[in-house]
Formats: C-alpha cells, sequence, structure tokens
C-alpha cells in the first residue's frame, strides 16, 4: 500500500543537487532551454505501486536474463515509471543497433531471449528500509523510448518516435506501465513494514542532459505485508479490457497465459488509413485468439489459425478512425504458456 510520495533531487550525471543556468534556463512552459532533461512522475508512480504474486516459469525471459533470481513463485512490488523530457531538445536514439551521436552503440545490447536490443541502465529501482539501508533492487533495461503522451503546452502534437526510430520529444512523455516485464522489484521474503521506493532514470548518464534542471530521481513510502499475507496473484497483462497494457508500434513483447483459461489485453493507438498487422508468435503456448476490438467493445476484427498446422493468430487491418485500439489474446482451453504479441 502507498503512504505517500516525496520528490528528492538528483540527476543523470549522479549530482546531488540540480543544475542551473544562471542565465535563465526555462522556456514559458517550463522546459529548460537547449538540453534533453528527464524526470520522474512521482505521483504517478504513488498511485500505481502495488503488491502482487506472480509464477515464474525457467524458460521465462525474467528468469533467463535475471531479473527474477529463481523460477516460482515471487512477491513483486510493481509499479508505472513515467518519464517526461522537460528539455527545449528531442531525446534522439534512434535504431538502437545503430544509436544516432552522441549515443554509445555499446550502451544498447541485444538479448536473445525478448528478440531486440535494451539500453542498459535505463531506470535503476531500490527499495530502501526505514533507516535508508538497501532492502533490495530492481533494474528496468530499456526497451524503446519513445512519445506515449504529449505532456506540456508548448509541445509538439504529434507522435514523432517510435519502436522503429526511438527517442522522446520535448514535452513528451514515455510510460513503462506496471504490466510491462522488469517493472518491479522483487520483495520475496521481505518483513512486513515501511520501506522507501527510489526510482532514478539514466543514472549512468547513457543520454546527455547538458543542463538538468529536473531531478531524474523520485521516492515514495510504501508498506509491505508480512510474506505469509495473502496477496493478488499478478498477471503479466490485464484480464479486462479497462487493464489494458499500453504499447506503441511496431512493438514485440513477449507475455504468458498463465493460468488455464487466462487473457491478455494490450492497447495501442492507431491512425486514420494507415494499415496495421496484429500477431502471435506462439513459444511454449500451442495456440492462441486474437480479437482487436473498439473502446466500447465491439470487435473489429478477430484471428483464431492461420492454417491447419499453423496455429498461430494474425489480423491485417486498415484503421477507419484515428485513436485507440484494444487488444484481447488467448490460449485454446486448458493451454498455459509464453508466446509474443506483435504489432507492426
Amino acid at each position: 500500500m502507498v503512504l505517500g510520495c516525496a520528490l528528492v533531487l538528483g540527476c543523470g550525471g549522479g549530482s546531488s543537487t540540480p543544475v542551473v543556468d544562471p542565465g535563465g534556463p526555462l522556456l514559458p512552459d517550463g522546459r529548460t532551454r537547449g538540453t534533453v532533461d528527464f524526470t520522474v512522475d512521482a505521483q504517478r508512480l504513488a498511485t500505481s505501486a502495488r503488491v502482487i504474486d506472480r509464477t515464474f516459469s525457467a524458460s521465462e525471459c525474467s528468469v533467463v536474463e535475471g531479473t527474477i533470481a529463481v523460477p516460482g513463485v515471487r512477491r513483486l512490488l510493481v509499479f508505472d515509471t513515467l518519464v517526461t523530457n522537460l528539455g527545449e531538445l528531442d531525446c534522439v536514439i534512434g535504431q538502437p543497433s545503430n544509436p544516432q551521436p552522441p549515443l554509445d552503440p555499446a550502451a544498447f545490447t541485444y538479448h536473445d531471449c525478448h528478440g531486440h536490443y535494451h539500453m542498459e541502465g535505463y531506470a535503476d529501482y531500490q527499495l530502501l528500509f526505514a533507516d535508508g539501508t538497501l532492502a533490495a533492487v530492481g533494474n528496468k533495461q530499456g526497451f524503446c523510448l519513445l512519445d506515449y503522451q504529449r505532456a506540456t503546452s508548448g509541445s509538439a502534437f504529434q507522435r514523432e518516435y517510435n519502436c522503429a526510430y526511438q527517442g522522446l520529444q520535448s514535452g513528451w512523455a514515455d510510460l513503462y506501465s506496471a504490466n510491462v516485464e522488469g517493472q518491479w522489484v522483487d520483495v520475496t521474503g521481505l518483513p512486513a513494514g515501511t520501506y522507501t521506493l527510489r526510482v532514478t532514470i539514466n543514472s549512468l548518464g547513457t543520454i546527455p542532459e547538458a543542463v538538468d534542471h529536473y531531478t531524474n530521481t523520485a521516492e515514495i513510502t510504501v508498506t509491505l505485508p508480512s510474506p505469509s499475507t495473502g496477496v493478488p496473484m499478478g498477471d503479466d497483462h490485464g484480464d479486462q479490457q479497462g487493464a489494458a497494457t499500453p504499447l506503441a508500434w511496431p512493438i514485440g513483447l513477449l507475455a504468458s497465459i498463465d493460468p488455464s483459461g487466462d487473457s491478455d489485453w494490450f492497447r495501442t493507438s492507431v491512425d486514420l488509413g494507415v494499415s496495421y498487422a496484429f500477431r502471435t508468435e506462439l513459444g511454449t503456448l500451442a495456440d492462441t485468439t486474437l480479437r482487436v476490438v473498439a473502446a466500447d467493445g465491439t470487435e473489429l476484427a478477430s484471428s483464431d489459425d492461420l492454417s491447419g498446422s499453423d496455429l498461430s493468430s494474425r489480423v491485417d487491418w486498415t484503421s477507419p478512425f484515428t485513436g485507440t485500439v484494444w487488444i484481447e489474446v488467448k490460449g485454446k482451453p486448458g493451454l498455459t504458456g509464453g508466446y509474443r504479441i506483435v504489432i507492426e
């Protein structure tokens, strides 16, 4: 349960106080002139934080890549990380396989399990005891930095960056939802009590922030229940349309159907006249169905088996509107396992 939140000062370069241009660095709507300048939304962090239990198999990427130490039931503190670029300049990454200067290609590593590049050290998550000592850590390896939502009045109206060509416009925010893999601190076995969750963005200075006026660190107070106290069993993605995981496109995201009968819901923004492919790639899950629906639940398109031998699903669809669509993926009755949801 979240009890409160407070911001602390910090920056991507690791200093303990913000660096402010004495000439007056801010634009009229509060953005920092002449730089990229990230900040973490502490209020979003506080309102989204919750404790769940989740079962991990040995083959899941979280276990393979070490964000979960051992398979089995783990207790997780999960939360949203909403990052806004309040600098005057766009953060431009480009293609992670060949990022734009001055970014170092060595900061981007290809991960076989996920099938895409990660920016190492994008976010650091620390859970602290009441006396300030370290209780547990988490680490978010950035997959896709992109324009998720407009955040300031002076920012551009149209999205510029996506998973194919990554970045974050001035005055726009990017969201890593609590439903996304790695958006957690593993708190298995920690005693009941009050803790501090500290989230720091760009702690290694991978993305230059020449004038770091806004803090890159947020802290909230959280309370953990006793390890013997039951908490909700978590899922990697919401079971209802209203709890859908937000996705950008193009994207390929690993997910799982567990337990049997589970549904995974996603949502993404679409534009009038643009053609999209929504599809599943089967992993340990042997068979899927896929539906694309509107805000009111009206089915726009659906897919079961591509062929007699290919039990994955694919919908090719041209949007008749600009807005949001929802995608539901299910396994056939009695089946569980992993798959990849792809939007192209």
